[in-house]
């Protein structure tokens, strides 16, 4: 297990909860065959419109528990590999700052240079309880550098693969059409908007831009933001994974 999260999951299915669950889903539907088979061998019996309304209304109950167990499976697979957790904004947003402050150390090349990170980059990190996989990702925006367009367009692959987006947005400037552009590509009950360099003000407007959003402002230069930083994402992700 790569996380406390995961540990936990873990126990549960070793002390029995998930094979209780199907077991019982076996006895029901066992039951009901029983019961189907029953009138099948006797059909001049007639079966009380009741008991065809008690029928149908178990199977549909039980069809939704299964669906239900399938959803959280679904839910909370990436606790156990880890929550893959895609970096992603705009050139000198300070997504590579983010990714080494998370690290601890400087794994991604930080540059005042538009368009530095061309590829992306992968790493493990804990915030507890939970693991993620973090993908830092080259800067979206529209360019004509055809190797660039290349990173741009595997930041969008990686983006579609994610559990989590961590949007970084300078939130010094006021918002572009880029960043319009970009809420459409985002599903907001997986992205956190981080608002970056609040050292240098913040634009009001974001308030209304980004409402339906899990927020945070920071500024990554900072001298304690670490402390800051982790207690916004294991805020998101508790109410994410809860």
């Amino acid at each position: 297990a790569r996380s406390l999260q995961a540990i936990q999951l873990a126990q549960k299915q070793l002390s029995g909860s998930l094979s209780t669950q199907i077991e019982q889903f076996v006895t029901a539907l066992t039951e009901q065959i029983a019961y189907v088979e029953a009138f099948l061998d006797f059909p001049e019996e007639d079966l009380p419109e009741e008991n065809c309304k008690a029928f149908r209304e178990a199977l549909h109950t039980m069809r939704h528990q299964i669906e239900q167990l399938i959803h959280a499976h679904q839910h909370y697979a990436p606790l156990h590999e880890g929550i893959r957790t895609v970096i992603a904004g705009a050139p000198n947003a300070g997504k590579s700052t983010l990714l080494n402050l998370l690290l601890g150390q400087e794994r991604a090349l930080v540059s005042e240079i538009p368009g530095t990170t061309r590829d992306f980059i992968s790493e493990y990190c804990t915030i507890a309880p939970y693991t993620l996989k973090l993908v830092d990702t080259a800067g979206l925006h529209e360019t004509q550098d055809p190797i660039e367009s290349l990173g741009i367009e595997k930041s969008y692959e990686q983006i579609q693969k994610s559990d989590v987006v961590l949007w970084v947005i300078d939130g010094s400037k006021a918002p572009t059409k880029e960043i319009e552009v970009l809420k459409e590509k985002f599903v907001p009950e997986n992205t956190l908007v981080l608002f970056n360099k609040n050292d240098l003000g913040f634009c009001e407007t974001y308030k209304e831009c980004f409402k339906n959003y899990q927020t945070g402002s920071v500024s990554l230069k900072a001298e304690n933001v670490l402390i800051l930083l982790k207690q916004t994402l294991l805020d998101f992700l508790d109410h994410k994974y809860h």
